[in-house]
């Protein structure tokens, strides 16, 4: 029941305060309403969270959730589904580690928007908060849905905030970007839905079609597939590839991007590439890997492994040449979005668990980038590294330390969370395509290049434009004093969590580490070949408490993280 409320109260509280405009009721109040309620749904994800940490999963599938809630009500009967299965389709809300760790990141940064929106968004900031909950609630449906139907239904509700976020704070190309963000989603909503039907089919038990994930997944993992069903297997895996890569910005399906991070508002962008995009990696977590596994295996690895290596390395250089800041930051997103894609697509204990504590890790840096740009953008008229836009951190210094200290996070500073994310990603394919890991590590390489490029072309140097003096802001509404305390307060705890999953990243693991040896097991080699994931799963065990080898012996050990590595 609690995850019923957790969805339901920032989804009906976001709608109550749209519809509160129209009584009278000051923006200002209602962006104060708007806090409360993404501050208690943020408690409830805490508690949820601390729930299914504490709980077992309920099964053996690769989708097995800790905890449940299918009541009777929630059997859904049509004429379509009685055709298939006499008793209906029973929807069924859930979380396992995964989700509740999606759930989580979701909340944190709802709540930082909404707080740093207080003062870089200029109007209508209430209804701006409004649609921030609206969004959410589509997203933690999303994450916490074990059916198929709400899965579908939760990644549809997201695109009517979205759209409202884009074109009503947005510059002067917002509506253009929301519109063709709307129809990439939607054009990629159709291949998806047909593949959501092709599972139904794929996996059809003796009573005829389930949307129920636990049980498909039974069905997936002891099923023989024919011919033709492996062949309905390669068509499944295509068109969930194509809708949820569109979402995801997987390469070639990423040209909706670039515009439309540069045409919102930042904190809009901060909320679309923290948790956004993670829908479409969530959904390659729990779609494509537990139910295509012998098309992931043949086709999707070697496929998607040097897509990813190609985001990492391409978004890296396209970064580089960026004179505005917006885009270099939209574009360095995309290359850290290539270390989750080849994580996964290594099919491995390591690389999957990797990958998914790189897509919170993700969350987290990019959040506070975004948010970071919002509060540069109200202090500079201009943020392009062409022009003397320099100096900021000497008249902001609390703006510098913080801009200094997630751009070496998302770099992939050692003691900070990237670090790790990215280390056991690239560990998790090193083995099976070596080929794949060196070019990805060539993208780390890039991804300081750029990024202590930008430190020093805005944070340094002595230029004086766009600089005033006084406190408060200027004549033409320019911020001139350095961060409130309520956003020092949000980036601090955002350091925070960086620090802390950098130090001691087995806890964060550990959420979600029987979750990924689920879906990592369908992928195990046969008995008697020592396989990449059995290595990876001893690695989840020990990582933060034993070292552990990425090939044979071991020169250099790293005691806050327990990792060794080879010359």
């Amino acid at each position: 029941m609690l995850i019923l409320a957790l969805i339901g109260f920032p989804l009906v509280g976001g709608s109550v305060l749209l519809a509160l405009r129209s009584s009278g009721m000051a923006d200002r109040a209602r962006e104060l309403m708007a806090l409360a309620i993404v501050a208690i749904s943020l408690v409830l994800g805490v508690v949820v969270t601390y729930q299914v940490s504490q709980a077992m999963p309920i099964g053996q599938a690769s989708i097995a959730p800790h905890i449940e809630y299918s009541p009777d009500w929630m059997r859904f009967k049509l004429a379509a589904a009685l055709a298939t299965n006499p008793e209906g389709w029973q929807l069924s809300l859930g979380l396992d580690g995964i989700g509740a760790a999606m759930v989580l990141l979701t909340l944190i940064v709802a709540t930082a928007v909404i707080v740093v929106a207080q003062t870089t968004v200029s109007k209508n900031r209430g209804d701006y908060a409004s649609w921030i909950l609206i969004a959410s609630g589509g997203l933690l449906l999303v994450f916490s849905a074990m059916d198929l139907l709400l899965f579908y239904i939760g990644f549809e509700i997201t695109l009517i905030p979205l759209f409202a976020m884009i074109a009503g704070w947005g510059n002067a190309d917002g509506f253009a970007a929301a519109k063709r963000f709307v129809l990439y989603t939607l054009l990629g909503s159709i291949p998806m839905v047909i593949g959501l039907f092709g599972i139904c089919e794929l996996y059809r038990g003796e009573g005829g079609w389930s949307v129920h994930m636990p049980t498909l997944a039974e069905q997936a993992a002891t099923m023989v597939l024919t011919t033709q069903q492996s062949n309905l297997q390669v068509w499944v895996f295509a068109l969930l590839v194509l809708g949820l890569g569109i979402k995801t910005a997987i390469i070639p399906l990423h040209t909706w991007l670039p515009t439309t991070y540069a045409a919102s508002h930042p904190t809009t962008t901060a909320f679309l590439a923290a948790v956004v995009l993670k829908m479409g990696l969530f959904g390659f977590v729990r779609l494509v890997l537990p139910f295509t596994p012998e098309t992931c295996a043949e086709l999707g690895s070697g496929l998607f492994g040097w897509l990813g290596a190609i985001a990492i390395v391409g978004g890296a250089l396209v970064a580089l040449a960026q004179k505005d800041l917006s885009l270099m930051f939209a574009y360095s997103s995309l290359s850290h979005v290539g270390f989750i894609t080849i994580g996964l697509f290594s099919l491995s204990h390591e690389g999957i668990g990797g990958a998914t504590l790189q897509m919170f890790n993700h969350g987290i840096t990019t959040v506070a980038m975004f948010l970071l740009l919002a509060c540069m953008l109200v202090r500079r008229p201009s943020l392009r590294l062409d022009e003397e836009a320099g100096g900021m951190a000497t008249q902001f210094p609390r703006l510098g330390f913080f801009t200094v200290f997630f751009i070496t996070a998302a770099a992939g500073m050692p003691g900070l969370n990237n670090f790790v994310g990215e280390l056991l990603t690239l560990s998790g394919m090193m083995t099976e395509r070596p080929a794949v890991t060196g070019v990805a590590v060539l993208g780390v390489v890039l991804g300081a290049w750029y990024s202590f490029r930008m430190l020093q072309y805005v944070l340094f140097g002595t230029s004086d434009k766009g600089r005033t003096k006084g406190h408060g802001s200027n004549s033409s509404g320019t911020v001139t004093t350095d961060l409130p305390i309520e956003h020092k307060a949000v980036f601090g705890s955002l350091a925070l969590m960086c620090l802390f999953i950098g130090v001691v990243p087995n806890m964060a693991i550990g959420l979600f580490k029987s979750d990924v040896d689920g879906i990592a097991h369908v992928y195990d080699k046969p008995a008697g070949t020592e396989s990449l994931s059995e290595k990876g799963s001893d690695t989840l065990d020990k990582l933060g408490q034993t070292p552990f080898r990425i090939k044979s012996q071991p020169l250099v050990q790293t005691a806050s993280l327990g990792l060794e590595v080879e010359e």
